[in-house]
């Protein structure tokens, strides 16, 4: 059968002793595989394939290859584009930019209003400013461009207010100065303070919201916690990027963390701290401290075309419990 998402499409041949994977795609793209709490995470250039065999090809194919065709169906709907990209800001520089999270590559890098930092991402960009001064700005998703729409800020000295993020509906940002997360509208006006969040190993510095747990994650230069919405400390766990901005992934529940450092890879981790893949994204800002995915919340369509695709799984299921085969696992090969 075929899987499509979007531009991706896999060829998928069953085998009595393995399963193929087959990348279509007219360049390379990562694959991340989730069972028994680990991560398989392999690439797959222009025309080759991915070979799960004997009995490692039953678990892979069972758990996994089938829910993957669900995983498929859904990013189908749910803008898939969307959740490939991250945007980062750079205020100090007036920068405002897109990477793509499959390749590195930079989608667009703009200028953008002075000390603009926090972002929010929906369907369009809410940048905030550092002070919580002057106004925020909105720019196209698609391409930086600004819209036109601004709203005047407060002007109550918040300053140092560098990451943002969302849940939807409001807009959350971390201030260096005294640990303090802060509540905005979903253009960054009314901003006030929520909770502190006593990180002991250092000053906060990025922010991101997990819609799956209701929950906010927030990095120093050494780890990254979980915070209850009331502030409560929930989990942490150490990271090696340095200071840097903070994106949470609602699509597949991970973080993204965006060392200020441009010389550094970015780092991608599951919320248990295991370290997934790293990043190059070349061309980055100098003091990227803002970093967000676009909002995404679970939606209905792709719900509709997850549980189309598990009752795929389960036909799936069926058919392979009626074969019989007992030979031991030998290998996995991307060829």
């Amino acid at each position: 059968m075929r899987l499509a998402a979007s531009r991706l499409f896999l060829d998928v041949y069953g085998f009595h002793d393995s399963v193929v994977l087959r990348n279509d795609l007219k360049t390379q793209f990562s694959i991340n595989i989730f069972f028994d709490r680990r991560v398989l995470r392999t690439r797959f250039p222009q025309g080759h394939t991915l070979i799960a065999k004997d009995a490692l090809c039953r678990e892979f194919t069972m758990k996994k290859l089938v829910c993957c065709s669900a995983l498929f169906a859904c990013m189908a709907v749910v803008s898939p584009v969307a959740a490939q990209t991250i945007i980062i800001s750079d205020g100090d520089a007036s920068s405002l930019q897109s990477y793509n999270l499959l390749t590195g590559a930079q989608n667009w890098s703009v200028t953008s209003h002075s000390l603009g930092y926090p972002l929010s991402v929906r369907n369009s960009i809410w940048l905030g400013h550092r002070d919580n001064t002057d106004s925020a700005f909105e720019y196209s998703f698609a391409t930086g461009a600004p819209t036109g729409n601004s709203a005047v800020l407060s002007g109550v000295d918040q300053s140092q207010l560098l990451d943002g993020t969302t849940d939807g509906t409001f807009n959350y940002s971390v201030r260096f100065n005294d640990s303090g997360v802060y509540r905005a509208n979903a253009d960054w006006t009314d901003s006030n303070f929520l909770f502190s969040v006593p990180v002991g190993g250092g000053l906060p510095v990025g922010i991101a919201y997990s819609s799956t747990t209701n929950s906010m994650w927030v990095s120093t230069a050494t780890q990254i916690f979980r915070y209850s919405m009331t502030g409560t400390e929930e989990f942490f766990f150490p990271h090696t990027g340095g200071f840097g901005a903070l994106a949470f992934d609602n699509n597949n529940n991970t973080l993204w963390l965006v060392p200020n450092d441009p010389g550094l890879d970015l780092l991608h981790y599951d919320t248990s701290g295991n370290l997934i893949d790293t990043l190059v994204a070349s061309g980055r800002s100098s003091t990227v401290w803002g970093a967000e995915i676009q909002f995404a919340a679970v939606p209905e369509p792709g719900t509709v075309a997850l549980l189309a695709g598990l009752a795929v799984a389960g036909g799936a299921s069926a058919w392979w419990r009626k074969r019989k085969n007992n030979r031991h696992a030998t290998s996995v090969r991307v060829r």
